[in-house]
């Protein structure tokens, strides 16, 4: 039996990726092929970090692009793991880390072989000087989710009361 061939990812799929509904949904394609321009791809095996928590020095968020990753937190021991979901094909996460550049507060692990698309710090400053328009829509949206995670986390909160 043969192993299946690597994908090659066109820049258009991944911008489609992006615009998806599960990822960014409101960016029109101009808007995300800018960005898409400026992430680079990366291959991970199953089980390999592509975010550890607690790591400091890692401004980049992730665009998956085919997949599943493992989002947990540490619990009261390493072996504690809290899963807090499993995410694939289009979904965004470590975006937090893109603005603040504090530590990760979660870790997220290649449940399967993953690709991956990854727009660091640095890129988003070049599209913020080369391309003000779409890097105000990008901020734009990412705001917008961030703030919606934010509101459900708080209902939440009210609930446990």
């Amino acid at each position: 039996m043969t192993a299946p061939s690597k994908r090659v990812w066109d820049r258009r799929d991944v911008a489609a990726l992006l615009a998806a509904r599960t990822a960014l949904a409101e960016l029109d394609a101009d808007t995300a092929m800018a960005v898409v321009r400026l992430m680079t791809l990366h291959r991970f095996k199953a089980g390999d970090v592509l975010i550890q928590e607690g790591a400091a020095n890692t401004s980049y968020l992730v665009l998956v692009l085919h997949g599943d990753v493992v989002v947990e937190n540490a619990g009261l021991s390493r072996a504690d793991a809290l899963v807090l979901g499993v995410v694939g094909p289009g979904s965004v996460i470590g975006e937090m880390g893109l603005f603040d550049g504090e530590p990760r507060s979660a870790t997220c692990k290649a449940a399967t072989d993953v690709d991956v698309a990854l727009l660091s710090r640095d890129a988003l400053a070049e599209l913020s000087r080369t391309a003000p328009q779409a890097a105000n829509k990008l901020l734009f949206v990412m705001l917008a989710r961030m703030t919606g995670r934010l509101r459900a986390v708080t209902g939440k909160l009210r609930q446990a009361d």
